[in-house]
């Protein structure tokens, strides 16, 4: 496996740090996989996930969201809007790079990247996503600052495809979803899983329960069995 830090831009502001997972003998055209990782958190997680794929003949990209890890920003200022744009262009360098094939290309976000993952196929191609402990939130917040301060609002169990961004990107993308949820999540309700369910088309979602574990998989063990699901899924599409 071989490795190396990159950069991009998103509009004329900010600049995106992450890096490149590669196999060592690249298949031409590879697959790829995007991860986005949650609030307040970075990239660095996302490496043995990405090794574990990269073993399997995937080209991986983590990076880091606007506001947060070694991308520029603020964390206090940052909108869902301008994070949704970063995710966008983190998919364009993905599917720029040479023998990345562009039309494999799947994304694996978590929390509020599985917020951003889940809007990801309304904007550009997607072969498959997985969903872990995703959150949904209200589109009238959508352009507002996400902070400690002035937390956004998740949406409410009436919430339909049609009057949401992301709920509505479900609703359109026929391939297959891996929804992952915490059995005692402590910050996202289970309606919220509920509505992705409903917001799914028939037999395209996989829905998982990982036994004792909360938002952050905060154990080992809950970790492992996360990796586990990736391997078997990602393997299964190979």
């Amino acid at each position: 496996m071989r490795s190396r830090r990159i950069g991009f831009s998103v509009g004329k502001e900010a600049a995106i740090s992450g890096t490149m997972f590669t196999p060592e003998h690249m298949e031409n055209p590879c697959p790829a996989v995007l991860f986005i990782h949650g609030w307040s958190s970075n990239e660095s997680g996302y490496k043995p996930r990405a090794e574990a794929l990269v073993k399997l003949g995937y080209v991986c990209l983590t990076f880091d969201l606007i506001g947060h890890g070694h991308s520029s920003g603020s964390i206090e200022t940052v909108t869902l809007k301008e994070n949704i744009d970063a995710a966008v262009a983190a998919y364009d360098f993905l599917a720029s790079q040479e023998g990345v094939d562009n039309e494999a290309i799947s994304i694996v976000g978590t929390s509020y990247g599985g917020y951003l993952a889940a809007v990801l196929p309304s904007k550009r191609e997607v072969k498959s996503l997985v969903l872990r402990v995703p959150a949904i939130y209200e589109d009238e917040r959508d352009a507002k600052t996400k902070d400690s301060k002035k937390p956004m609002h998740l949406a409410n169990e009436q919430a339909r495809p049609r009057d949401n961004l992301a709920l509505n990107s479900i609703s359109g993308f026929g391939k297959k979803i891996l929804l992952i949820e915490a059995e005692h999540d402590q910050v996202i309700p289970h309606h919220i899983i509920e509505l992705i369910i409903k917001a799914a088309k028939p037999n395209s979602l996989e829905h998982v329960v990982v036994k004792g574990s909360d938002h952050q998989f905060s154990k080992p063990e809950w970790q492992e069995e996360f990796i586990e699901l990736l391997i078997k899924w990602f393997g299964d599409m190979r």
